[in-house]
Parts: structure tokens; sequence; C-alpha cells
């Protein structure tokens, strides 16, 4: 039986996998803000890319003007990178997995020309829902906006690999 209590600041409820393990749980209960989910998140993705050449790779397509890998420890799925090249710009798309849950995805666009960053946009994603987008000025979005909910929405489609 799960139990879940809404308070002020997040959703507290009995997990124990990934973030939600058991070093994050006190007496069974979750207690991690936004902000430390956050902060576990970013490790994880660290540990991720340090980790990205121990991992099985494999081509999910390829063709002249994309490509798509997977990135697999074991059978548990990592990372998945979609590039592609569009009007001389790079534009990759990363999906970041933990415990067989999207915790962030990161879009990179990149002018083939001077290359220039052109878009950097991160999302967070924990318990279900998006945390946190931040946009290439390093502004959050307002987490009340028609926007953000519209991001929330499709970010999960999008990762339904």
């Amino acid at each position: 039986m799960a139990t879940i209590l809404l308070f002020t600041k997040g959703v507290y409820s009995q997990i124990t996998k990934g973030i939600y393990s058991p070093k994050n749980v006190l007496d069974g209960v979750y207690v991690k803000s936004d902000e430390e989910q956050i902060v576990a998140i970013d490790t994880m993705v660290q540990e991720i890319k340090t980790n990205l050449n121990s991992y099985t790779k494999s081509k999910a397509f390829k063709d002249s003007i994309s490509s798509s890998d997977f990135f697999l420890q074991e059978n548990e799925l990592k990372l998945v990178v979609l590039k592609t090249n569009n009007d001389n710009i790079e534009k990759r798309v990363s999906w970041y997995f933990a415990d067989g849950r999207l915790i962030f995805a990161e879009q990179i666009w990149i002018d083939n020309k001077t290359n220039a960053l052109v878009d950097h946009e991160e999302f967070y994603q924990g318990m279900g829902r998006l945390l946190a987008w931040i946009k290439t000025d390093k502004i959050k979005e307002d987490p009340t906006s028609k926007d953000f909910k519209y991001i929330q929405d499709g970010l999960l489609t999008q990762a339904d690999i």
C-alpha cells in the first residue's frame, strides 16, 4: 500500500528506487523537495555521461540528416540521443533514464556555420511530472504557465520509447 500525502513543499510517498532510493527515504516516507530532486538528477545525469563508454550503444536509425542512438547498461535504458541536421542547425535531443523512468531531457541546437549555441533547454522530470524547465537564458519557466503544462504533457509522450 502506497500512501501519498500532499504538503505545500511537494509530494511525499513511499518509494524505494532510483532518486527515491532508501537513502532518500526517512521511515518509508519520501522527503525531498523539487530542488533536492533536481540536484539528485544532476548527479545521476553526470554519472550516465561519465559511464557512457561502458554502456552498450545501439543505433536505432541513421539517414542522411539524422540518427538515433540508444545506450543500455545491461538491459536498462540509460540514454537516447536523437541528432538531426536541418537548415545548417545541428539539433540534438537527449533523454536520460534511471530505473526505467525518464529523469532528464536536454535539447541543444548549434549553428553549423558559426558553432554558436542557438538553443539549450533542460527538462527535469520527477515522480511523473515536470519539476523544472530551464531555457537557454538559464531562466526557469513558470510551472503555472500554459507553455510549462504543454511541455510537461509532451515530454512524457516524446520519451515513450
